[in-house]
């Protein structure tokens, strides 16, 4: 589904979403559906990639314009000729990890572990290549879900935001690439927090977009969860070690107000009108 902002970035203001179409017919995978929008053929408007309740990645390309796609039917994506290289219910993240002008792939492999998957040119035609397992500081490949590539901490690198935790426990970590992207390095995962509150959301799987949603140079975060939620963090409140404190002051006293701690969590995950810190968008 499309949910398109009738908005602004400041205002938002999200239509009803809209059932995306493909060759005619309601697009659809088969089950937990994991999508990315990306220019993948390179031609530049958004397509869709897509995983699913399989081992499979699923492309459907838009021979439209980003405005009014027109998605084909879907093809699975192959590392090298393998359809089933992939984790399952898998939501893919697609960048050019190395600056080659190509676009690639990062997710998980059929074992879990979070792999960079390349593109390069055959014959004139754009062909993927075998999962590259990437490793920790131990030099060992580490094992997390729903991986989104960004640089999160702006130092020109590659960091990847990932699910981990147990069951009912899980959210979004920071796996910080202490290397270079021709050799990254990872370090062991953070769990992001809100206020200093660690982040939990709904069991089973999540999917992250970090996005600059203000404009100001700073990344900040939109998740879903499997309640139909999806939950916006702003930046400053994901940096912050507490919430904010607000002065108030008359001409007998000055006063300093705090959250207690279930004011705390509510305001977190559903915002303060005006700073948006953290907001259950709507």
């Amino acid at each position: 589904f499309l949910i398109a902002n009738e908005g602004t970035a400041a205002s938002y203001a999200f239509a009803k979403e809209e059932q995306l179409q493909a060759a005619g017919q309601a697009l659809r995978v088969q089950g937990r559906a994991g999508p990315c929008a990306a220019d993948w053929d390179g031609d530049g408007d958004l397509d869709l990639l897509c995983g699913n309740n399989t081992n499979r990645i699923v492309f459907f390309e838009n021979r439209g314009t980003r405005p009014e796609p027109l998605f084909t039917r879907g093809n699975v994506l192959r590392a090298g000729d393998d359809e089933l290289a992939f984790t399952w219910r898998c939501q893919p993240s697609i960048v050019d990890w190395d600056g080659d002008g190509l676009k690639d792939l990062i997710t998980g492999d059929r074992d879990d572990h979070v792999c960079l998957f390349k593109r390069y040119r055959c014959d004139d035609a754009l062909a993927l290549s075998g999962a590259r397992p990437f490793s920790g500081e131990d030099g060992k490949p580490f094992i997390a879900k729903n991986t989104a590539a960004c640089d999160w901490d702006g130092d020109g690198d590659w960091d990847l935001l990932c699910q981990v935790g147990a069951f009912g426990e899980g959210g979004p970590a920071l796996f910080e690439n202490t290397g270079t992207n021709a050799e990254p390095r990872f370090k062991a995962p953070v769990r992001l927090k809100c206020w200093g509150k660690e982040i939990t959301l709904s069991a089973h799987e999540h999917s992250f977009s970090p996005v600059d949603w203000y404009g100001t140079g700073e990344l900040d975060l939109v998740c879903g969860a499997e309640c139909g939620w999806f939950y916006f963090f702003r930046r400053p409140a994901l940096d912050a070690p507490a919430p904010p404190a607000a002065h108030v002051s008359d001409q007998a006293e000055a006063k300093t107000v705090t959250h207690n701690e279930d004011a705390q969590s509510e305001s977190a995950y559903r915002g303060f009108p005006k700073g948006k810190e953290g907001v259950h968008l709507r």
